[in-house]
């Protein structure tokens, strides 16, 4: 049915329904008490805190400006102390007045969007777009050139992905596409306002949802307010029942479409390539065409990915460090037998173990039950039997996951003491001890960490820094020192209490309740763990780090109150000599350390509006493809490493097809990588000089 575009008597209709039979049953309240009370160091509740939640919940209630008109925000900045009342629950106030105007603000923006749609774009007028624009629009007709200039931007960016992908396409050709990327676009943006127009109920569930939201970011960076909606598609992700690819997906703060809950031993897992928070920027089902994901919110992100109907899916997620990788999944179900850790043999000077672990999982987090410290445990049994006489552990892109399994990893290569110190917000730092005496696995090591390493992986890297156990290679971790826990959203919950078995909570919250200390007493947060040997790494430079994070807590030390015994000083300096003469001249690494200096003199530069003229926009894209994306190149050696697999494997590849599928891939990708090969190198240094 074709909607209206004479909107003003509907608008203006719009204010009657702000009437005082409005509910608003939000949880702002309920959620900002249980932070106070359980939040490590929860912020002074000030105007400063109050000016801060209303700024930003204007903002996530329209980060691209295409609603509001700068009028609309100064009325409802007069309104600051009503919005504090809303956040305080001792009124609804602000919210009848705020969800009417808003469901009106996204009617007229889809009244732009219908009037556009029915006009072919012109390509060759010489106008642009920028989302990262800060001012509102003061006129109607400004914010309708905006809503226009914003869908012509994304009906380019889908003929973007067409030439991404077919090196055949023409300018001429593409823009034959024209009519029908449009049309996508527009089905697309009409699916995201649709919810917003036409339910009194959903504006008025979206309004309190964000207000959460946005209280929860205020905390830090990583405590976050989810609905029980939210926590069931995690639940039934981990069901196990049937054929799945095994991620999930979420809107950051910054409205971008990111992966989350990659599911232990799922395809996603098991592929080796992906990671939390990997942006998704398209997709396709099997020889399908390519579904674009920027600019899409959470709802339409996850319509458009429940339309691909295939058991294959081939995706093209941007890493943290600015590469791009195009990712085929198959779905399956998981096998109740399944190891999730991998790990090989490489033959280098010496004979060396390389596994990789993608996450900190735990028994509550993946269908089998399992404990990632019991998974390593078992390869570290298979390698031993295979005579290894060092292990490198590659932890790059780990993103961290359960506490508890870093610190019994951590036990497997220390033989007791302290791992590390957590302080809550009741004082006293308490130390955490290795719960086993003894090691399993008690030769050289050297553990692999990377800018996109951070939280249980930088506790594990510290700590065993700090036992001088074990070499830690690459460039500075993210920089998180925190912990976090689930809890059910209730204001009366005690931490003490077994909270888990309240099931029934509407909503819940991911809050940090620990900062995080290494066994020294000093801490990762925002610095990272410092590696003893570094190699060049282009995520910080591209802004991915604890430090650039919103309301991330500051930097503190504690005092040892517990003696640690560390071991015998490594030879770091003369381990670090050696690396430094290979890699000097290694072209691979000096192309990356190139890169890294290119990024970080671009960032100084004016964020550049994106262009809307087709010639413009092309020369733009290939620009910044020659300056990030083909010009970054995973450091690939030319002598691939001698590696292959240790005799279980061997076996279980003979009945498992799909196995032997995903481990081809990891042993062509890890015969290339110029880092793990520079690993080897170092761990037998140390082996040789051990041995002296």
């Amino acid at each position: 049915m074709k909607r209206p575009f004479l909107v003003v008597v509907v608008l203006n209709a719009l204010y009657l329904f702000a009437g005082k039979g409005e509910t608003f049953d939000h949880h702002a309240p309920i959620l900002k008490a249980l932070l106070r009370k359980t939040h490590v160091s929860p912020p002074k509740e000030d105007s400063i805190f109050y000016n801060n939640i209303f700024n930003d919940f204007l903002y996530r209630c329209d980060t691209r400006k295409i609603y509001f008109l700068q009028s609309d925000i100064d009325t409802l900045k007069k309104y600051k102390q009503q919005f504090k009342d809303e956040v305080d629950g001792k009124n609804h106030f602000f919210f009848q007045r705020f969800a009417p105007l808003y469901q009106m603000r996204v009617m007229q923006c889809d009244t732009f969007v219908i009037k556009t749609a029915t006009k072919p774009f012109n390509f060759t007028i010489k106008e642009s777009y920028s989302s990262a624009d800060s001012t509102y629009c003061t006129t109607r007709q400004a914010l309708e050139t905006r809503c226009q200039q914003y869908m012509k931007a994304k009906c380019l960016r889908k003929l973007l992905v067409t030439l991404e992908y077919d090196s055949t396409a023409t300018a001429d050709t593409l823009l034959k596409k024209e009519p029908l990327m449009r049309a996508k676009t527009f089905r697309e943006l009409s699916r995201s306002f649709d919810y917003l127009i036409y339910d009194k109920t959903t504006i008025e569930f979206v309004c309190g949802e964000v207000l959460c939201e946005t209280i929860a970011a205020q905390y830090d960076p990583h405590t976050n307010y989810f609905t029980a909606e939210d926590n069931s598609h995690f639940k039934e992700l981990i069901a196990g029942e049937e054929k799945l690819f095994g991620f999930n997906i979420e809107e950051n703060e910054k409205g971008i479409i990111t992966l989350n809950q990659i599911l232990p031993g799922s395809p996603a897992w098991k592929c080796g390539e992906l990671n939390n928070g990997d942006v998704l920027i398209a997709a396709r089902e099997e020889k399908g065409e390519w579904l674009s994901f920027d600019g899409e919110n959470r709802q339409s992100a996850h319509e458009l990915l429940n339309s691909i109907n295939s058991d294959k899916i081939e995706m093209q997620v941007a890493k943290a460090d600015g590469s791009r990788k195009n990712v085929i999944l198959q779905r399956e179900k998981i096998k109740p037998d399944d190891n999730f850790v991998r790990s090989w043999i490489i033959q280098g000077p010496s004979k060396i173990g390389y596994m990789q672990l993608p996450g900190f999982y735990t028994v509550s987090e993946n269908i089998k039950g399992a404990h990632c410290a019991d998974d390593v445990a078992k390869e570290l049994v298979k390698l031993k039997a295979e005579n290894i006489e060092g292990l490198i552990l590659d932890i790059r892109n780990n993103g961290g996951g359960s506490m508890d399994e870093a610190q019994r990893l951590a036990g497997i290569f220390i033989n007791e003491g302290v791992l590390d110190f957590v302080r809550y917000n009741e004082g006293k730092p308490i130390a955490d001890k290795d719960p086993n005496q003894g090691v399993l696995f008690d030769k050289p090591m050297v553990v692999m960490i990377n800018g996109a390493s951070a939280s249980a992986s930088e506790m594990l890297a510290g700590t065993l820094q700090d036992y001088n156990r074990a070499i830690i290679m690459g460039s500075p971790s993210f920089g998180k020192a925190t912990t976090q826990i689930v809890l059910p959203l209730d204001s009366n919950l005690n931490l003490r209490s077994d909270f888990r078995n309240k099931v029934n909570a509407q909503d819940y919250v991911k809050v940090t309740i620990g900062k995080l200390y290494r066994p020294s007493g000093s801490s990762n947060q925002l610095c990272g763990v410092q590696p003893d040997i570094e190699l060049p790494d282009v995520i910080k430079a591209l802004g991915y780090a604890e430090a650039a994070e919103k309301n991330c807590l500051p930097r503190d030390t504690v005092k040892r109150a517990v003696y640690f015994s560390p071991l015998t000083p490594l030879p770091v300096q003369e381990l670090k000599t050696r690396s430094e003469a290979r890699t000097k001249t290694k072209k691979e690494i000096l192309a990356l350390d190139a890169l890294k200096t290119r990024i970080l003199a671009r960032k100084k530069e004016t964020e550049k509006a994106i262009p809307l003229q087709w010639e413009e926009y092309i020369l733009r894209w290939k620009s910044d493809r020659n300056s990030y994306y083909n010009a970054y190149k995973n450091p690939e050696n030319s002598n691939p490493l001698p590696i292959s697999n240790h005799s279980f494997d061997i076996e279980q590849m003979k009945v498992d097809q799909q196995k032997e599928i995903y481990n081809k891939k990891a042993l062509k990708s890890i015969a290339k990588d110029s880092y793990i090969e520079e690993s080897v190198l170092i761990l037998s240094d140390l082996i040789q000089l051990q041995k002296k």
